[in-house]
């Protein structure tokens, strides 16, 4: 049975464009979500973005009247919401693939009856996942798909890679209690209490501590990033390890790569804190701006007290006067910060060239290592054509010595012209000769596929073109004491019991029995 798990988080500001689909994101399919939004989308008839919710939490949170204790006595005040309050919260929920919006529903409207949390907003999200190779245990009926969509491919290994799908569903939950004014507050027994109720209206499997705090409990950019660092990872350790020519070249340009991985780490360091500071110095400017507005606006009010000789002038002027101080003031302020914002966004614009030619850099090199690869394997598969013939010729000029031996010693019998014809063509019967001119370049094929370690495929194009001989045990490999010589002829008479037709034994058991 699959597992389910939850997460809450704090919604961000943002989150509605991630949910919607309103954002392109490289590690989706959108042909595998739904086409009509009622199928994978429910939304609540007062839903407000996560901002609304927060602001309108802010004021009830402020409206409320507390008693603090003074010097003078008791008085009573109002706080303001603490910056790390979490008013709206956004639960990731791992579902299978046929949940529906009304299963997390379900689930949702249980969660407001008993603890109050009402969810305003629900998104299933079926088009997530990333391309991966079978794992031990892991079989192609796990990933197949009726629907005809696309289910597996082959990578630049000519392995089989399966769309692993990450099925889940968003929920926003209005996390403020109204009445209160207080964000609600639930311990770790009512947290292990919902994944209870969440694993028995989906028909699910509860999760575990372990799955839950592994790769599926990462947000959506930790999953793709951990599942994509996961994968380079992966094939870059099979091109190491099969490839033995390759490894030099590969090792070469290794330093480079690790050296522009980490230019290209410490420039989006830097990038982020100069646009961090180009969105703060912009923020100042803003709030001056206001400051600023707000003086002037004063200063019109009491002028136009004075023109009416509604207050004394001699007092309103004096405030005038410090209102203007206050202007200057302002004004300096907010010259210093656009020099500052202006320096600011040069160095942003700067930092964004130099970041784009370093990841020119970097993709250059690693196209130079997928464009070698391909180079690689070919040559792999001549060297063994070449061997091929070699050894047809070595056997050929044995099985020649065997034909005149039978020759000779059939020579003096009753119907030695018809034993020798069949007998010969039974020493014949499998010899590489012929194996080479009937299916040499699928015996080579097989064999270079063995030598890189594509045990699957070799066995898998084996069986797919009329071989039935013996395959490979699990451990296949290069022995700690081969040379390379030594494995590749190996691998060359392992290809050849691959590629012999079933019947080959009973043909020639018969053939002796005569």
């Amino acid at each position: 049975m699959e597992k389910t798990m939850k997460k809450f988080r704090a919604a961000a500001l943002n989150c509605d464009l991630h949910n919607k689909r309103e954002k392109q994101l490289s590690h989706t399919r959108p042909e595998l979500q739904p086409k009509d939004p009622k199928e994978w989308m429910w939304e609540a008839p007062d839903k407000k973005s996560v901002y609304q919710m927060r602001k309108l939490a802010e004021k009830e949170y402020h409206a409320v009247e507390v008693i603090a204790h003074g010097k003078h006595g008791d008085y009573i005040t109002h706080k303001s919401l603490p910056k790390n309050a979490e008013p709206v919260k956004e639960a990731v929920v791992r579902v299978k693939r046929d949940t529906t919006v009304a299963d997390v529903k379900r689930w949702a409207d249980l969660m407001e009856q008993k603890y109050g949390i009402r969810a305003v907003g629900i998104y299933l999200h079926m088009d997530e996942g990333h391309w991966a190779t079978l794992k031990e245990g892991q079989t192609e009926d796990m990933y197949r798909r009726t629907d005809g969509k696309e289910w597996k491919r082959l990578n630049e290994f000519g392995e089989w890679e399966y769309w692993k799908p990450n099925y889940h569903a968003h929920v926003d939950f209005d996390w403020f209690d109204h009445k209160k004014g207080r964000c609600i507050s639930l311990g770790k027994k009512v947290m292990s209490d919902m994944e209870n109720d969440l694993a028995l209206i989906l028909a699910m499997e509860r999760g575990t501590p372990k799955v839950i705090s592994g790769v599926q409990a990462l947000d959506t950019w930790g999953y793709k990033e951990k599942m994509e660092k996961e994968r380079l990872a992966e094939k870059y350790a099979r091109g190491k390890e099969k490839i033995q020519e390759q490894e030099n070249a590969i090792t070469a340009l290794d330093g480079e790569i690790s050296t522009k991985q980490q230019k290209l780490s410490d420039q989006d360091i830097e990038y982020r804190r100069t646009n961090i500071k180009v969105k703060a110095l912009s923020k100042m400017l803003e709030n001056l701006t206001v400051s600023k507005n707000d003086i002037l606006e004063e200063i019109q009010e009491l002028e136009q007290e004075v023109k009416e000789g509604r207050s004394n002038s001699d007092e309103i002027r004096q405030q005038i006067q410090q209102l203007n101080r206050e202007l200057e003031e302002v004004d300096k302020k907010m010259k210093d910060k656009r020099e500052k914002l202006d320096l600011a966004s040069e160095q942003l614009e700067w930092m964004l060239d130099k970041k784009a030619d370093a990841q020119r850099q970097y993709d250059d090199l690693q196209r130079a290592i997928r464009r070698d690869l391909p180079t690689l394997e070919g040559r792999v598969i001549r060297d063994f054509q070449a061997m091929g013939w070699r050894i047809a010729a070595q056997e050929t000029k044995s099985v020649l010595e065997k034909i005149d031996e039978h020759s000779r010693a059939l020579s003096s019998r009753p119907m030695a012209k018809y034993q020798f014809d069949e007998e010969a063509g039974l020493v014949f019967y499998g010899n590489i000769l012929g194996e080479m001119a009937i299916r040499g370049e699928e015996i080579t094929l097989v064999a270079g596929a063995l030598y890189l370690g594509y045990i699957d495929q070799a066995m898998q194009f084996a069986q797919s073109h009329g071989g039935g001989g013996s395959n490979p045990d699990s451990g296949w490999g290069r022995r700690p004491d081969e040379d390379d010589e030594a494995f590749k002829l190996r691998c060359f008479g392992m290809a050849r019991m691959m590629m012999r037709r079933p019947g080959i034994g009973q043909h020639q058991s018969r053939g002796r029995g005569r």
